[in-house]
């Protein structure tokens, strides 16, 4: 739990350093595109630099569509092409409007479909199939097993006396 909170921490300190620019209620409308970013970025981490790689060495070659290719080496149905990560990107704090602009173009089609409403991640709907998704469940939910049912009942049964000693020492 404790690292849950130094999550939501850090969230509300990088809102702290919003209140400049935005009103509280707009960092609904910056915190959630830009945590969805930064997961995407977790994501594609370990293969980063496989599919940059990759996506130079075919630059220059008579593939048309590498989107398959890329996808493969990124072990995703999804990836990325440009040489920014969140952390590269804070190192250039006089550029990063562009420098963030680039990193969301660079995103494959399928992934920029998701991105919620960044102006500048278009899509060719021409070239699209209606109805695609990322599953998120599928990259982004880690499966917990439920606890012993013996388990629950025993905390249960000791909130209940924790709860009965109050109210004897209220009495």
């Amino acid at each position: 739990m404790n690292n849950f909170n130094e999550k939501v921490s850090f969230i509300w300190s990088v809102a702290d350093l919003l209140r400049g620019p935005y009103r509280s209620n707009q960092y609904k409308d910056v915190m959630l595109p830009l945590t969805v970013l930064r997961r995407l970025d977790c994501v594609f981490e370990p293969t980063k630099d496989e599919v940059i790689k990759k996506y130079k060495s075919l630059e220059n070659s008579k593939i048309t569509n590498p989107e398959k290719i890329l996808n493969r080496v990124a072990a995703q149905t999804f990836h990325n092409t440009s040489p920014f990560t969140f952390e590269k990107l804070k190192d250039g704090p006089d550029h990063i409007a562009a420098n963030l602009t680039q990193y969301i173009k660079s995103f494959s089609n399928h992934a920029r479909e998701v991105l919620p409403h960044v102006p500048d991640a278009r899509v060719d709907e021409s070239k699209t199939k209606i109805g695609y998704e990322i599953n998120f469940n599928r990259y982004f939910y880690k499966y917990t097993p439920p606890r012993p049912l013996e388990e629950i009942e025993g905390e249960l049964k000791g909130i209940e006396k924790e709860i009965a000693e109050i109210l004897e020492e209220m009495v």
